[in-house]
């Protein structure tokens, strides 16, 4: 009778064991995903990566394609006028005024947006990218602050959570530099920490110039004077194109900790 009574109670405890399995599975899916990290988990000098929802414009205002071509081809040509006006140019900036007078705003999008290589650009758009870096600074009182160089603005700090207030919606991707110690890391925070005030410049090309920033710019440069390494492991600081977030954050020197979604 004992052994009757235990099988049946198996027999029905089984099943409904089985039920709350598939309930619990089925409520935990339909919980939000989680777009952001836990800021518990920061440390002085990670790195973070919004991504809107939208494909990322340049420019991070709400300008259509057209408006922001016309824009960026209007900058590139003043930029191109001023190298070519120089009496005696460098072999660099002969290099680099070649490259810009070739290049059209669908590749440079492709390029630095979409991080595509040449000759397999897709449509704007099809494809959201990842358009903007910021360096995680720790103040006396371990809460988290952000580091950015922003169109408008130039190099500025923010508290992460008022920062995280203007980016509604969006996706945030925690990164932390590979293989280096968390005192080292932390005197890449103290490096873009001493840019603050420095002008925005998407167009200065020379990635140890440290007069005028963008973002991804203001990442390569303190973590090269702060560790020695340069995150796209070339170290060569005159360039001909931008160096891009979605770079970065493909670099072999990045641990990616958090990543709400795939690229």
């Amino acid at each position: 009778m004992h052994h009757a009574l235990s099988r049946r109670r198996f027999l029905i405890a089984g099943p409904i064991a089985a039920v709350g399995t598939w309930l619990s599975a089925r409520d935990a899916a339909c919980q939000p995903q989680r777009l952001t990290p836990d800021p518990a988990a920061f440390e002085a000098g990670d790195l973070l990566w919004p991504k809107p929802k939208d494909a990322y414009i340049p420019y991070g205002n709400d300008s259509s394609f057209e408006q922001e071509k016309v824009r960026w081809e209007s900058e590139r040509n003043a930029f191109a006028r001023q190298l070519f006006s120089k009496a005696s140019p460098s072999p660099e900036e002969r290099e680099l005024l070649r490259a810009l007078s070739a290049l059209s705003y669908e590749e440079f999008y492709a390029r630095y947006v979409e991080n595509q290589q040449t000759g397999s650009f897709q449509p704007y758009g099809t494809v959201a990218g990842v358009g903007h870096v910021a360096v995680v600074r720790m103040d006396s009182s371990k809460t988290p602050h952000i580091i950015e160089a922003m169109p408008g603005h130039g190099v500025r700090p923010m508290a992460y959570s008022a920062w995280l207030a203007t980016r509604p919606g969006q996706e945030v991707y925690h990164g932390r530099l590979s293989r280096t110690r968390a005192a080292d890391r932390a005197k890449l925070a103290d490096e873009a920490e001493r840019f603050i005030s420095r002008p925005y410049g998407f167009w200065n090309f020379n990635l140890s110039d440290d007069r005028s920033f963008y973002c991804s710019k203001l990442v390569w440069l303190s973590t090269l004077r702060a560790t020695k390494i340069p995150l796209d492991g070339d170290d060569r600081t005159q360039r001909s194109f931008w160096l891009s977030p979605k770079q970065l954050i493909r670099s072999s020197r990045i641990d990616v900790l958090f990543a709400p979604g795939t690229y």
